[in-house]
């Protein structure tokens, strides 16, 4: 009697390459963070468990958890932003809105902080 040890219940979820990861992306996706197109080809951090994606821009991957400091080498590093992409995720993931597909772009707004803001009828009321 032989016994298959190639059945699914012996590999790992690792072993298909499935799982959140910086990837050349095969569709076009939205960024979780500041909601720019991301062309399909281009890189991008896909969240598997979240089916999101954000894109390389420094500033969305650091309130996505995905950016580590490097520290300046010498003198003649003249970086000002010492911030680069990890690898993984190393902070918490930024929290994703369960209702973006269902709003229009007219509804949202961006704040001064770089914050979606969206207006609710409650917000139209006047005091």
């Amino acid at each position: 009697m032989s016994r298959n040890y190639r059945s699914s219940r012996y590999r790992s979820s690792h072993s298909s390459g499935s799982g959140s990861r910086w990837m050349d992306l095969r569709y076009a996706g939205t960024c979780k963070v500041c909601g720019v197109g991301i062309a399909a080809g281009t890189r991008g951090f896909w969240d598997a468990a979240a089916k999101t994606v954000t894109c390389t821009k420094l500033d969305c991957a650091d309130v996505d958890g995905l950016t580590t400091s490097k520290p300046l080498t010498g003198p003649w590093d003249t970086r000002t932003d010492t911030r680069v992409l990890s690898p993984t995720r190393i902070g918490p993931a930024a929290p994703t809105d369960p209702f973006a597909k269902t709003r229009s772009r007219a509804d949202t707004t961006v704040g001064m902080l770089g914050v979606a803001r969206t207006h609710r009828a409650a917000d139209a009321v006047t005091r």
